[in-house]
């Protein structure tokens, strides 16, 4: 999947992540190993940016501040393409690593829609 992304307006923080390996990937288990791909804040000003299929695909985006921000997904996610949810659990002192675990969808965040023309 690729995402193309833009803030419309206010403030968010951005933190973007990929597999260490293609093994840690596809490795069993909740807890898994991530490098950083880019941690910072964007502003309607940055433009817009994308995350790749391979290249920073895992990541999350939390407002600063009051905050607008349009997302292309594609292809859409449907029943056959699921959205996976990690939460950062620590990280090896400024290494540029973390490690995600494996989380239920979080309660209260929006219900994708498929745009239908």
């Amino acid at each position: 999947m690729t995402v193309l992304s833009k803030v419309l307006s206010g403030e968010v923080r951005v933190s973007s992540y990929d597999w260490e390996s293609e093994s840690e990937a596809a490795k069993g288990g909740v807890r898994k190993r991530a490098k950083e791909v880019f941690v910072g804040v964007k502003r309607p000003s940055d433009g817009t940016w994308t995350l790749e299929p391979n290249k920073g695909n895992i990541h999350e985006i939390s407002a600063v501040e009051t905050s607008a921000v349009l997302d292309v997904l594609y292809p859409p996610y449907s029943d056959e393409r699921g959205c996976s949810y990690y939460r950062v659990i620590g990280g090896e002192n400024g290494q540029g690593f973390v490690y995600l675990e494996n989380v239920e969808q979080p309660k209260g965040l929006p219900v994708f829609q498929r745009y239908k023309g």
